[in-house]
Formats: structure tokens, C-alpha cells, sequence
């Protein structure tokens, strides 16, 4: 199991983008997907019943896999509230994009 508090302690968040410099033992997929869901969680609240799921990544070249990496996730779209793309840099290099679903969880 992955201890995503040394994330949700560790990252600044502004309007649009949610930033992070890694300085941790996990994965850059794992910190990416995180601080995407801390992101949507803290712009758009969701009610019980809702949650936002990871949906798809869109990625222009590999991952990095090394730590001391500065990781930021900005926002690009967001679709009547129920889907966000956001695009990934990692030291300052455009990577791809993320999206996440809001999906009822009844």
C-alpha cells in the first residue's frame, strides 16, 4: 500500500494547477495520478454519492522514473463537470495529458 500523505503534505495549489517536487520513493505515475485527484477533490467538491476516477492518460513520451523531479498538473478543460483534462510537465517538459471521470458511486 502507498502512503499518499507525504503527497497530500507536500504539493502547493493554486486556481489552475496543483505542483509537486519529488523528493519521495514513489512511482511518477502514482504521484501524477494523486495529486490530479487531490487537485479535483479541492477545485470541484463533489457530493457523497460522486467520486473522481481515474479515466485515461494521453502521454507524448515515457515517464521519468527518478526522484528530485518538479511534477505540475494544470488544468486545460473541464467538461460540465464531469471531466477534466489536465496536462502533465515534469521540469518544466510538456509530457501528456491526464483525465479524470466523475462517476456516480451509488
Amino acid at each position: 500500500m502507498v502512503d499518499y500523505k507525504i503527497l497530500q503534505n507536500n504539493y502547493k495549489i493554486s486556481k489552475n494547477y496543483i505542483f509537486f517536487k519529488n523528493i519521495v520513493n514513489l512511482s511518477t505515475i502514482e504521484i501524477i495520478v494523486e495529486l490530479n485527484k487531490i487537485y479535483n477533490n479541492k477545485k470541484f467538491p463533489l457530493n457523497k454519492k460522486d467520486k473522481w476516477f481515474f479515466t485515461m492518460l494521453e502521454l507524448n513520451k515515457k515517464l521519468p522514473i527518478y526522484e528530485n523531479q518538479t511534477i505540475k498538473i494544470t488544468l486545460v478543460q473541464k467538461i460540465l463537470n464531469k471531466i477534466t483534462k489536465s496536462k502533465i510537465e515534469i521540469n518544466k517538459i510538456l509530457y501528456g495529458y491526464i483525465f479524470f471521470s466523475r462517476v456516480n458511486s451509488i
